[in-house]
């Protein structure tokens, strides 16, 4: 038998605004693109560490922007991270925000293996929620050298 633990059982928040730091963003090619032939990335994978708004842990989260189709998830995320103009000119690179704060609105989300939290929308911050973000981030040990 393998040992576990049945507090890592994953269970989902409710649905609403949370403060998450993106912990990576990787290019790949999605299943759709594969299935296509697509070798050159389509996508990025976007993992994301969600902090609750009351007492308690913190969990991952996983994104995925696809491209054509999820361009209007780039958008919003460059828009909460201030990075409109750049969306708007084309040079806004999300690799180069990891690290960074961002609010998200998370739905749950049922398939074949259960519920879950997706996250429905990146939301625009103002300097005090970012503040607050970054308290909230100190606050779960986070390494204090990772920019907020």
């Amino acid at each position: 038998m393998i040992a576990y633990k049945p507090e890592d059982a994953i269970n989902t928040w409710p649905d609403g605004e949370y403060t998450a730091t993106i912990e990576s963003v990787t290019p790949k090619v999605s299943k759709a693109g594969a299935a296509n032939g697509l070798t050159a990335p389509n996508m990025f994978e976007v993992i994301l560490t969600v902090y609750p708004t009351q007492e308690g842990g913190t969990q991952k989260v996983w994104d995925y922007i696809s491209f054509p189709k999820g361009v209007w998830k780039l958008e919003q995320i460059a828009e909460a991270l201030g990075e409109l103009l750049s969306f708007k000119a084309a040079t806004f690179d999300l690799e180069k925000f990891v690290g960074k704060n961002v609010a998200v609105y998370l739905r749950t989300k049922n398939d074949s293996f259960g519920a879950k939290n997706v996250v429905g929308e990146y939301l625009p911050m103002t300097s005090q929620e970012l503040k607050e973000a970054s308290k909230v981030a100190s606050d779960e040990d986070i390494d204090p050298s990772m920019p907020f």
